[in-house]
């Protein structure tokens, strides 16, 4: 994890499992999407960029929704996921989890025809930590990962669904922004589409990585669970302003 930034656990949640939490999600997305269309009926949903706090876009027919506490997926993670990683988790991240570390639960989940992403970093290095810059075995020498990211695709994934590819190594360094191609002309890459519904795959925040395209007709959702210091704050992945009107969510607060 240290020296690649990627860790991957075969079959982390059972068949019947993958089922429930499928149900579930696609469930909630069913509602998101349907208050979206009630309450801002201008938006055109996989094309339109939306930023809510419930919910972003990370470009077309492909989305990144906030599971709350009180959903199935939710408590599910609670309850039974959380015990099954907590050592890893609590060894890399140096803490403890609700003392050190909290996380949010999400579903990364992109539509037919959703197109290739960018490369990208989730999270950026921190001012004042080392980067490593490019030598040889710098990793020995990197800042401790300060989040990490576990996905966990509840279908399986091959070339058309698509799946999501990764730059292992690449988060020793913030210079490696921008450069993501080099990783597809060096064949640096690992591919995510080996991955069947149930695995996992535990990946520091600063790791470059990329959404591949769905050319299938089916939905491809992923459960993600950001695991954090408590002192970070995570500000860019979603908007200000909930889905519902202001009106509505006092409504739900009584």
């Amino acid at each position: 994890m240290q020296e690649w930034g990627i860790f991957v656990q075969p079959l982390l949640i059972d068949k019947d499992e993958v089922k429930e939490l499928r149900d579930c999600i696609n469930c909630e997305i069913t509602n998101i999407e349907t208050l979206i269309k009630l309450h801002h009926p201008n938006i055109k949903i996989g094309q339109d960029i939306i930023s809510f706090k419930e919910i972003g876009s990370r470009g077309n027919e492909r989305f990144d929704l906030l599971l709350q506490p009180t959903t199935k997926a939710a408590e599910f993670v609670n309850t039974v996921l959380i015990e099954r990683v907590k050592l890893i988790l609590q060894r890399i991240l140096n803490g403890k989890i609700e003392e050190d570390i909290d996380f949010d639960v999400s579903v990364v989940y992109s539509k037919p025809n959703a197109s290739d992403q960018g490369w990208h970093a989730d999270g950026d290095h921190q001012i004042g930590t080392h980067d490593v810059g490019l030598e040889v075995e710098g990793w020995k020498h990197l800042a401790d990962p300060y989040a990490l990211c576990l996905f966990i695709p509840l279908i399986d994934l091959d070339q058309e669904t698509g799946y999501t590819q990764f730059w292992p190594g690449s988060h020793i360094s913030k210079r490696l922004a921008g450069f993501g191609q080099v990783a597809e002309i060096t064949q640096s890459t690992w591919d995510g589409k080996q991955c069947k519904a149930g695995d996992a795959i535990l990946y520091d925040y600063r790791l470059m990585h990329r959404g591949i395209r769905n050319t299938s007709t089916m939905l491809r959702p992923v459960l993600q669970i950001l695991f954090k210091k408590k002192w970070y704050k995570e500000k860019r992945n979603y908007g200000k302003d909930s889905v519902l009107p202001s009106n509505d969510c006092n409504k739900n607060e009584d």
